[in-house]
């Protein structure tokens, strides 16, 4: 997300500043109305008002500073796979009939964003699976903690990448079941709330067998001796 801030002087004339910044940054800035920004080292305040949105694409603000000054951001959020996946949401949202929806189905580029997103979640995961357990029980501070969670999932890799395959079959085993049940009993309306209770059944039985992987990659409360005994 890229903010561009445009920052006039004097009745919108004379343009002084012209730059790219954090779009995070600048977007937290913004909703919070009232705020000081700074130009080459003097602070003013701007008042922001949201004078264009189109969910999910772009957003534009303006404001009103000091001195007449006018102020303007815009936001785009490009997409890796080229808006399908925000498409087809839309097509479903909208009971869109069955040849559409199938047709923007097939579109290969909804893959290759969900993969995209699975590959950015999963990296991110590593550090973080086993840090609030190693902070809170193995008393280490979070830099040690990070570091601890991604060397125990590199050195059990092949268990957590059969663990993933297993939770993944599983899924997607259970949700065209229900989809297959309800379909064949002309109650399809019902399918997606079965699967919202049975995901939340599911995500509380994952969540808790995260502490037992954390046992067994750390044999955290175990006897000293355990490995003496089995030597």
């Amino acid at each position: 997300l890229v903010g561009l801030l445009v920052v006039q002087i004097g009745e919108g004339n004379g343009r002084i500043a012209h730059a790219q910044g954090n779009g995070a940054a600048i977007l937290d800035l913004l909703e919070r109305t009232g705020k000081f920004l700074c130009l080459r080292g003097a602070n003013f305040k701007v008042k922001w008002k949201l004078t264009e949105h189109e969910p999910n694409v772009r957003a534009t603000w303006e404001g009103r500073g000091p001195a007449h000054s006018d102020a303007r951001t815009s936001y785009r959020l490009s997409t890796v796979d080229g808006g399908s996946t925000r498409d087809l949401q839309r097509l479903i949202a909208e009971n869109a009939d069955a040849d559409t929806i199938a047709n923007a189905a097939t579109d290969p580029r909804l893959f290759w964003g969900l993969a995209t997103r699975l590959g950015l979640v999963a990296v991110l995961s590593v550090p973080y699976w086993h840090a609030p357990a190693l902070v809170h029980w193995g008393g280490q501070g979070v830099a040690q903690a990070l570091f601890s969670s991604t060397l125990a999932l590199w050195r059990n890799k092949a268990a957590f990448v059969l663990n993933a395959l297993l939770w993944t079959g599983m899924l997607v085993g259970i949700a065209g079941l229900i989809s297959l049940l309800f379909g064949l009993l002309g109650l399809t309306q019902f399918a997606p709330m079965v699967m919202m209770a049975t995901g939340l059944l599911l995500s509380t039985v994952f969540y808790a067998s995260l502490y037992f992987s954390f046992v067994d990659c750390f044999m955290f409360g175990a006897p000293q001796n355990l490995l003496d005994d089995q030597a």
